[in-house]
């Protein structure tokens, strides 16, 4: 998906998202509103960032902002296996076997998300 097709799904379910100056957090949500960095660099990183805040709206309530607590890691890996599974899932591995994608890279740019080998595992 792109970062415009998850802002259309961010709107269909109330959410409300702005991109603004944020220090710390590529990507913050309060309660039904999302911050999303402003100089995030490219379309597909603000598409990954916004569908792991996506991901947090649907899969907890908590803040999970200390990620010393066990809970809050466990929160905070549901919502990013929320925004695997929305942007990648089964079909996008079966588009990339069908692609004779060779490696995640090649998979990564198949399929318009971010190399996680570039970002140190942070997200895609």
């Amino acid at each position: 998906m792109t970062y415009d097709e998850l802002l259309i799904e961010a709107n269909n379910n109330g959410l409300i998202v702005k991109e603004k100056p944020l220090k710390f957090y590529d990507g913050r949500i309060n309660g039904r509103k999302i911050a999303i960095r402003q100089s995030i660099p490219s379309l597909k990183k603000k598409a990954c960032v916004l569908a792991e805040e996506i991901g947090h709206f649907h899969t907890n309530t908590k803040d999970i902002l200390d990620q010393q607590q066990v809970i809050s890691k466990k929160l905070e890996r549901a919502g990013r296996m929320w925004a695997y599974d929305k942007l990648i899932g089964l079909s996008g591995i079966i588009r990339g076997y069908r692609a004779r994608c060779q490696n995640r890279h090649e998979l990564a740019e198949l399929l318009g998300v971010t190399d996680w080998d570039r970002i140190n595992y942070e997200y895609f």
